[in-house]
């Protein structure tokens, strides 16, 4: 009985020594992310899936062309997503910036962003609750190929993808602004169910970046001194030091049934859609890894310990 209160002691008395030293949490960060894109072999996977392994651990980012090009998928999905965006325009349209709600039909959350120039409709499922979503697009949660890809990444078996996005991005008058997601390790599979072009407004990612270059130091501990509420969500690089980074700029372009997969501690952003619209599904897969586990036993120490 005294040893979970010790142990709980113990992992407040770290969390408070990390976010008061800088240098300190990213020793202690790095030392945990070793493992994370390193150069090891392709696990057994071959063709697509083995290239994609290997793009992602070299530039955070992956295209791969075609493998959701099933015209049958791609017809159905159009439609359900369609149906689950027009019912959140509907459910949001009096909400204001940044505001949320429930569909009434399925597990889904509605939201927009807290820019209403960005021109962005969202619908969010839980894989845990899968009540609702449609047919159409329920398969996608247990994509064979992309969970090998993703536990080849992380080199751990413990991967699932915890959450499904529909989302259109159409009429946007500005950008979104550069980022890299919460401190979490996690992979993010964009697949677009729709032609995107330049004019689409498609994903932009700095390659290399989910190396975590010296430059972001910063604002990585400035992340994980926010705690469990703002230290868990999106952090955003100025823009003179997001020029400053190296690394191309790639964009989330392609054909409807292609995927974008990517690592979200790179730098990325959406883009303005000049024309017509960006129709996808983004599944956001998680993973048991040691710097995960340490993360959320500091953040939760109540749950942990």
């Amino acid at each position: 009985m005294i040893a979970k209160p010790l142990k709980r002691a113990a992992l407040r008395t770290t969390r408070r020594i990390l976010s008061g030293d800088e240098r300190r949490f990213i020793r202690w960060h790095d030392r945990l992310d070793r493992g994370r894109a390193a150069d090891r072999a392709t696990d057994g996977l071959e063709g697509d899936a083995a290239r994609v392994l290997i793009d992602l651990r070299r530039d955070g980012f992956a295209r791969w062309p075609g493998v959701f090009a099933d015209p049958a998928f791609l017809d159905d999905a159009r439609v359900s997503a369609d149906e689950i965006l027009d019912r959140a325009r509907r459910s949001l349209s009096e909400a204001p910036p940044g505001g949320r709600a429930h569909d009434e039909r399925s597990s889904a959350e509605f939201w927009k962003g807290s820019n209403p120039q960005d021109g962005r409709t969202r619908a969010n499922f839980d894989a845990k609750q899968r009540d609702g979503v449609p047919d159409a697009l329920s398969g996608v949660f247990d994509h064979g190929p992309l969970a090998s890809v993703v536990r080849g990444y992380y080199g751990i078996d413990s991967v699932w993808c915890g959450a499904l996005l529909v989302e259109e991005l159409a009429g946007s008058k500005t950008a979104d602004a550069w980022h890299f997601d919460k401190l979490f390790d996690q992979v993010k599979v964009m697949i677009l169910l729709e032609d995107a072009t330049e004019e689409q407004g498609p994903l932009r990612y700095k390659l290399g970046t989910h190396r975590r270059p010296p430059e972001l130091d910063f604002l990585f501990h400035r992340s994980f001194k926010g705690g469990p509420h703002d230290g868990l969500c999106y952090n955003y690089p100025p823009m003179p030091l997001v020029d400053k980074l190296g690394g191309e700029v790639a964009l989330g372009t392609g054909r409807a049934g292609d995927a974008i997969v990517f690592d979200t501690l790179g730098v990325h952003s959406g883009s303005i859609c000049w024309s017509g619209r960006r129709l996808a599904l983004v599944m956001s897969f998680n993973a048991r890894t040691a710097k995960n586990d340490a993360i959320y036993e500091l953040f939760f120490p109540e749950r942990a310990a």
